[in-house]
C-alpha cells in the first residue's frame, strides 16, 4: 500500500508544477511570434525581390537579343522588354538602351558594336507585401551586353 500512496503523492506534485508554468508558455509565445513573423515577412520580400531580379534580368537579356539583329531599333528592343515584362506581371519598368556605352538609338550600330539594355523595376510595386519593410523605395535592374551582329 505504501507504493500507492506514494505514486499520488508524485502525480500531484507533477500537477502542481505544470499550473504554475502555464502563464509562461503564453508570455513566451507571445514574445517569439512577432520575430517569427518578421523572419516570414522577410524570406518571402528578399524572395520575391530574387524573382522579380530574374525577370528583369530576363526582359534585358531578350531585348538585348532583339537589338542586335540587323535593322533593330530602339522601339523594337523595348517592345520586346514590355512583352517580356508584361507576361511576368512586372510593372512600370524603365528600360535604358546604350550603344557603345553613350545613349543612342540601336539602328545605328553597327556590326561589332555593343548594344547594352538595363531594365529597372521599383521593387514597392512588384513586391507581394502591400508595403514593403526591408526594401521600401528600392529597386531592381537587370542588363544585358551583346555585340550587334
Amino acid at each position: 500500500m505504501p507504493s500507492l500512496l506514494h505514486s499520488s503523492t508524485k502525480l500531484r506534485c507533477r500537477n502542481m508544477g505544470r499550473s504554475r508554468r502555464s502563464g509562461a508558455a503564453v508570455v513566451e509565445f507571445a514574445v517569439v511570434v512577432p520575430l517569427l513573423f518578421m523572419v516570414i515577412l522577410g524570406i518571402i520580400e528578399f524572395g520575391r525581390a530574387m524573382m522579380v531580379g530574374e525577370l528583369v534580368n530576363n526582359a534585358a537579356r531578350t531585348g538585348c537579343r532583339q537589338g542586335v539583329l540587323n535593322g533593330s531599333a530602339t522601339s523594337d528592343i523595348q517592345t520586346a522588354v514590355n512583352n517580356c515584362v508584361n507576361s511576368a506581371g512586372i510593372g512600370s519598368t524603365t528600360i535604358n538602351v546604350l550603344v557603345n556605352g553613350t545613349p543612342a538609338d540601336a539602328s545605328t550600330a553597327v556590326t561589332g558594336d555593343s548594344i547594352t539594355v538595363t531594365v529597372t523595376a521599383p521593387f514597392n510595386q512588384n513586391s507581394w507585401i502591400p508595403t514593403p519593410v526591408f526594401l521600401n523605395g528600392r529597386s531592381v535592374s537587370g542588363n544585358a551586353v551583346m555585340r550587334r551582329e
